[in-house]
């Protein structure tokens, strides 16, 4: 499973304005895809047990919960359950000015803030999937 891109942000801010969550699979199977906060709170159900079809299959988010209103900013974590697996990735939704994203940028890099986050939210992600 991928996403791309893994920073968007829903109001533009010179960035995307979705990510597409791609997956691909050896044989139709039901799916479903699900946008947690870090916090392990569902936010969006993009597709619940949706039967897709063999190959490569791409699911757009917009950044908005089940509400539609657009989510704050910060890191999400995106699964999709195909029988019983689960995978997941972080990914990371920034509605703030663009010039405030470069001074964040020079200060932590995006990318060690994705995979200290996916470290930290793996231990828990199980408990909150199958919790909620």
């Amino acid at each position: 499973m991928t996403c791309q891109p893994r920073v968007f942000s829903p109001r533009g801010n010179t960035f995307n304005t979705e990510t597409v969550i791609f997956f691909q699979l050896d044989k139709p199977a039901s799916a479903t895809v699900k946008v947690y906060n870090v916090a392990g709170y569902l936010v969006r159900l993009l597709a619940y047990n949706r039967i897709v079809s063999e190959g490569m299959n791409a699911l757009a988010w917009n950044g908005r919960d089940n509400d539609n209103e657009i989510v704050p900013t910060g890191a999400y974590i995106v699964a999709v359950t195909i029988g019983d697996k689960i995978e997941t990735k972080v990914i990371s939704v920034y509605n703030r000015q663009p010039e405030l994203y470069k001074n964040f940028c020079t200060r932590l890099s995006t990318f060690y803030c994705l995979h200290y986050l996916s470290f930290v939210t793996k231990k828990f992600l199980l408990f909150f999937i199958t919790d909620r």
